[in-house]
């Protein structure tokens, strides 16, 4: 029937969407269900029906929901998680599934991301790695109380053990997706609490690295503030180009209560909602996808453009911003 090949096709674009660039979908559907790629293909053209273990293994090796697949109505929103676990999910197979999201993001029709968050932007930090190096210290020792971090202090002999070539494969994807980036005054407040709290209860090798971390973020702001004034993203210590990543930034005087990213394509619709701080969950049920949606243009719409023209205003905001990185290191001076 004609409802049972629309089905089937939806889940094979759904694994098509998955792969990693280069593997072909044929070999791959192959291997999961041990058949010929002959039995694939004609289970891609809709000449022969998958079996029902054939769909629920396909589903379950891509993580398809199949209420997804059969546009069943539910009161409930599945999610996927990316949950950090100490010995099953670091932070290196954290960074590894962002990687993949965001380069297959960057390979959708027409993407778009909207970042209405409360503090900073994880790919504004990467491209800091003295500014990331501590982030994920403060997670695993704060937040997540791995075990290797309880007796650790912190200093820059951290920096760069977080997968160089992921982080880059991230950022390289991320500079290249329009995005729409909601900042308020408080971006910063939970960084800077941070590196004071850190540093009175001696959790840094010296106060050097405090002071640091402080002239890192100076250099930061800057770059957000170079990007707003340009309306595309490039990343930190790279001639400006303008590789598709368009950057509108807003500005918006009410403190958000909760992290949230939407991502749309052509494709499909995704819901990101970040939870003890650094954990995913995530959601294609487009419905929620449109209530989050509406929710984040109604504020958008209430915010100051802060990119291209908006002189005036973008200057007052990061003038703000730079005199809270300078009391913070006037604290450490103390």
């Amino acid at each position: 029937m004609d409802l049972h090949r629309d089905i089937q096709f939806q889940l094979f674009r759904e694994i098509a969407a998955a792969l990693t660039p280069g593997r072909s979908l044929a070999e791959e559907v192959a291997d999961i269900l041990r058949i010929s790629t002959d039995s694939v293909y004609r289970r891609m053209n809709g000449q022969k029906s998958l079996s029902l273990d054939e769909f629920y293994l396909l589903c379950h090796t891509y993580r398809i929901s199949a209420d997804k697949l059969f546009s069943i109505p539910s009161s409930g929103i599945c999610f996927d998680s990316y949950v950090l676990d100490e010995e099953k999910f670091g932070f290196g197979e954290y960074l590894h599934s962002i990687m993949l999201d965001f380069e297959l993001a960057a390979r959708s029709g027409m993407p778009h991301i909207i970042f209405m968050l409360n503090e900073l932007n994880l790919l504004h930090v990467l491209q800091f790695p003295e500014i990331a190096a501590f982030k994920f210290f403060f997670w695993g020792k704060s937040n997540l109380q791995f075990k290797q971090y309880q007796d650790a202090t912190f200093s820059f002999d951290r920096i760069g053990r977080l997968g160089d070539e992921t982080v880059s494969r991230i950022l390289k994807a991320y500079v290249r997706i329009p995005t729409t980036e909601l900042f308020t005054a408080e971006i910063l407040n939970s960084v800077l609490k941070q590196i004071i709290y850190y540093y009175i209860s001696g959790f840094f090798q010296s106060r050097g690295d405090a002071i640091g971390l402080c002239n890192s973020l100076l250099r930061l702001v800057g770059h957000l503030k170079q990007q707003a004034e340009l309306g595309y993203k490039f990343l930190y210590g790279t001639e400006p180009v303008n590789q598709g990543g368009t950057f509108l930034c807003y500005y918006n005087d009410l403190v958000l209560t909760d992290n949230t990213i939407l991502f749309s394509s052509h494709e499909q619709k995704m819901t990101y909602i970040t939870t003890n701080a650094i954990n995913l969950m995530k959601s294609g049920h487009r419905g929620y996808f449109m209530q989050n949606q509406q929710w984040a243009h109604n504020i958008i719409n209430r915010s100051t453009l802060l990119s291209g023209t908006a002189e005036r205003e973008r200057n007052k905001l990061f003038r703000d911003i730079v005199y809270q990185i300078q009391r913070c290191q006037l604290q450490l001076g103390e």
